[in-house]
């Protein structure tokens, strides 16, 4: 009866340890030509998702997956990944400066078909009260539906948010707690009214910190998330499917692509795994909604060989795990 009960608990663990990654689906790359030095970004809009990338020339590149998968140059100059987002109806693509500041632009023709889309002409989002915006550093934005919630570095490491309501902008103010990254830090909203911020603290630990949109109340204090140890920036977007938010991140040991889940409120990583294939990456992996309700995971592929020694993933491209449903 013994053996008979041990059987039963390690086939429960077996598992419940195999749950999470039998959902996984495959690595794809959309567009075996486009290379990034930094972490690529999705959105998606209409049903259609979106990729953008800082090229070689550090100008910026997108793709409209189904519609136009060879990248096409939007221009610019940055030194730092993009964020992207849906947002009143149009996707809004925000970059740091050279000067301090953000810019962002907008897909101005959203109702026509996607293969058609384009980006307006870039719009200043000013950081020079908080000492200007990390020019090598990411930023994040987040939708709540009503505004636009914009996270970034400064220069002093500090992290900062600000609002925007359509085309107006409230400044940016620091999130208390005091916390510093030498990283970019990555938000989302929740449908319970909040904000989640994480980021790589100077330990290389992960520091989440939530925000009452309805009170615009921060918890005040950075809560670490144990188990995490990255040297780059994470990521947290919403998974609409379970309702609990993912965070991926790069393993500061291994390179290795790791996700996990939280949910809204919280700090308390109930899993941790590696993405499937044990990929490697670079830079910072991101994440975002899917269309199906899932996630897609974005990353800057490291080589990567399978076990027959075949090489399945480059340096430097780009490659994406599409709609994950944990």
């Amino acid at each position: 009866m013994l053996a008979a009960l041990f059987a039963a608990v390690l086939a429960l663990v077996i598992g419940s340890s195999q749950a999470y990654a039998s959902n996984f689906p495959n690595w794809e790359n959309w567009d075996s030509n486009a290379t990034t030095p930094d972490t690529p970004v999705t959105a998606s809009l209409r049903g259609v998702t979106v990729q953008v990338i800082r090229g070689g020339d550090n100008a910026l590149w997108y793709q409209v997956h189904g519609y136009r998968n060879a990248f096409t140059r939007i221009g610019g100059t940055t030194y730092a990944a993009p964020a992207l987002t849906q947002f009143h109806d149009t996707l809004y693509l925000f970059q740091t400066g050279q000067d301090g500041n953000l810019w962002y632009q907008t897909i101005v023709n959203p109702y026509n078909s996607p293969g058609s889309w384009t980006w307006s002409s870039a719009h200043q989002v000013s950081g020079q009260s908080v000492g200007g915006i990390r020019t090598s550093l990411r930023p994040s934005i987040a939708s709540d539906g009503n505004n636009l919630h914009v996270v970034a570095v400064g220069n002093n490491e500090r992290i900062y948010q600000g609002t925007l309501n359509g085309s107006t902008f409230g400044g940016f103010s620091e999130i208390p707690g005091g916390g510093r990254t030498e990283s970019g830090a990555s938000a989302s909203t929740s449908p319970d009214g909040r904000l989640g911020v994480i980021h790589r603290g100077t330990d290389n630990r992960i520091y989440i910190q939530w925000q009452n949109l309805g009170t615009g109340q921060w918890e005040g204090s950075w809560r670490l998330q144990t188990g995490t140890n990255t040297n780059a920036a994470p990521c947290i977007t919403y998974i609409s499917v379970s309702g609990q938010l993912l965070e991926t991140w790069r393993d500061a040991n291994t390179g290795r692509v790791e996700i996990a889940e939280v949910s809204p409120g919280q700090a308390y990583l109930p899993w941790i795994e590696d993405a499937p294939d044990q990929v490697i990456t670079s830079a910072g992996p991101s994440a975002s909604p899917s269309p199906n309700g899932g996630v897609t995971v974005n990353i800057n592929g490291g080589n990567f060989y399978d076990v027959r020694g075949n090489l399945t993933m480059i340096n430097g491209h780009v490659y994406n795990l599409f709609d994950y449903q944990p």
